[in-house]
């Protein structure tokens, strides 16, 4: 199984005909009045390309902050099964995918973080995320 695309979005709402709605889409950097700071709500989303044997891949997911920060978010030891599946008149493209919405985040400061999508058999994606002080 291979990844199409990831990208990380402020809102994603699945539609009944398996259709996304994004807000936000390919969000690169938060930025936040003062520090420890939370974020706003996000979503990760990451399409596979269609595979012969229809098999669904197992996932994890985590930000990782700048040293000495270490992990921000982390879904845990164990894969998360992707659930759902699409409708069959679905017009949708092709090819599983999964949308993780995310709790509200603290971030202890400024700096380059990195969230990092593990995918059971298949190469890790990383999402750079660069969170900042707000200008004014």
């Amino acid at each position: 199984m291979e990844i199409e695309y990831a990208f990380l979005a402020r809102y994603v709402e699945p539609a009944a005909d398996g259709t996304l709605t994004i807000t936000g889409g390919d969000l690169g950097t938060i930025r936040l009045r003062s520090f420890p700071g939370t974020s706003p709500a996000l979503s990760v989303v990451v399409k596979f390309k269609p595979s012969e044997d229809g098999r669904l891949p197992k996932f994890r997911f985590r930000v990782r902050g700048p040293e000495p920060i270490g992990t921000v978010f982390y879904s845990g030891d164990g894969w998360q099964e992707i659930r759902g599946t699409r409708p069959k008149e679905s017009n949708a493209a092709e090819g599983p995918r999964f949308v993780v919405s995310l709790p509200m985040l603290e971030f202890p400061g400024p700096g380059d973080y990195t969230a990092v999508v593990e995918i059971e058999s298949v190469p890790t994606r990383e999402l750079p995320l660069f969170v900042r002080n707000q200008e004014g």
